[in-house]
């Protein structure tokens, strides 16, 4: 994050403005209302953020100072890391629909609640699609998606328990954010405002931390090393 210096400030207060726009939103209950507008704002986030985490991938997998790789690469690394936050985005807005409605739909709540476990499957498998979607439209990581897909077979509990150890990292700094809200709320001021300006830097911690286990878990599983030096000239 020190690294990237005012990127990181950019996409620090773009997770701002989305968390504060999602929170006017917001039911009364504090559910989000799953509506065209939320969709379009979700989406607006993820396209401004994509450059972000192309470049966090890049530092993370080490792949060398910045060179001109080959024609209109960056852009399909930033469309293809938006394409896959888009479909588990949707993938969760869809389960989200189905639990904000299931009385009046008629579905039992174990069914929705059911749903979580392929989806929980899913997005162990898709673990490492993020890099090798961006680094690999860039040419700097030689695994396709399928073999990013391939490389999580067998590792289910393994990449399970990694993102569990990023929840326990972030356990104190977002028990000590619900802390620090309800205390703002109660003695300052109360407003709908008041905790996404608070919840952001878990989320860009996350965004962080996520990706530097994913980088962690490939070199666990011996996969192909990035290397700059395999980006084709412009």
């Amino acid at each position: 994050m020190r690294a990237l210096g005012p990127a990181t400030a950019i996409a620090f207060v773009i997770l701002l403005a989305g968390d504060g726009a999602e929170a006017l939103m917001r039911h009364e209950n504090d559910v989000p209302a799953v509506t065209g507008w939320w969709l379009l704002l979700h989406a607006a986030v993820f396209v401004l953020v994509a450059p972000y985490k192309v470049m966090l991938y890049e530092v993370i997998w080490d792949v060398g100072s910045p060179s001109t790789p080959k024609p209109g690469a960056r852009r399909r690394a930033i469309l293809n890391v938006v394409a896959l936050d888009l479909l588990l985005f949707l993938g969760g807005a869809a389960w989200l629909w189905l639990w904000n409605l299931h009385d009046r739909l008629g579905i039992p709540v174990l069914l929705v609640l059911g749903l979580l476990v392929p989806s929980w499957w899913i997005c162990i498998r898709l673990t490492l699609a993020g890099p090798a979607l961006a680094l690999g439209a860039l040419g700097v990581l030689p695994l396709s998606l399928s073999g990013a897909v391939s490389a999580t077979k067998g590792r289910v509990w393994e990449i399970t328990f990694a993102g569990l150890l990023v929840g326990a990292v972030l356990l104190p700094v977002l028990l000590a954010i619900i802390a620090a809200t309800l205390w703002l709320q109660a003695a300052v001021v109360r407003s709908a405002l008041m905790k996404p300006a608070l919840m952001s830097p878990v989320n860009i911690l996350s965004l962080v931390t996520s990706i530097a286990v994913q980088a962690e878990l490939y070199r666990r599983m011996g996969l192909p090393s990035a290397s700059h030096a395999d980006r084709a000239p412009a």
